[in-house]
């Protein structure tokens, strides 16, 4: 596992891979929809699917909202983009291990895992 300070400065694009569903289980991001987070700086950013998302904030301190563009775009991509930003603000913490990172709740339980 890696120190989450060093999150700070890694320039890494995170892409996610999974997400929790409904039920609580962890389901795959569907093919062709690319969702990313990084840290510049004292924010978190990154594309939902459609539309871009940022806030200040750093892994340590998750913020319970981020500010969004406003574009459409297909239903599908539009509803990985809901549940996304969604589950991202129940995340009480991120955390690296390897080449994943994975975003756990306040429970324990992981919601969101993103790779290199």
């Amino acid at each position: 596992m890696v120190d989450n300070a060093d999150i700070h400065t890694d320039p890494t694009v995170w892409r996610l891979t999974h997400i929790a569903g409904e039920s609580g289980t962890l389901e795959s991001v569907a093919d062709g929809i690319t969702v990313t987070l990084s840290f510049e700086e004292g924010r978190i950013a990154g594309n939902a699917g459609c539309n871009r998302y940022f806030a200040a904030g750093t892994a340590d301190d998750l913020p319970s909202m981020y500010a969004t563009t406003m574009m459409m775009c297909p239903d599908l991509v539009m509803q990985v983009e809901r549940a996304y930003l969604a589950t991202l603000t129940e995340c009480e913490r991120l955390v690296i291990a390897g080449p994943r990172m994975t975003g756990i709740d306040r429970e324990g339980a992981t919601l969101l895992v993103w790779a290199r």
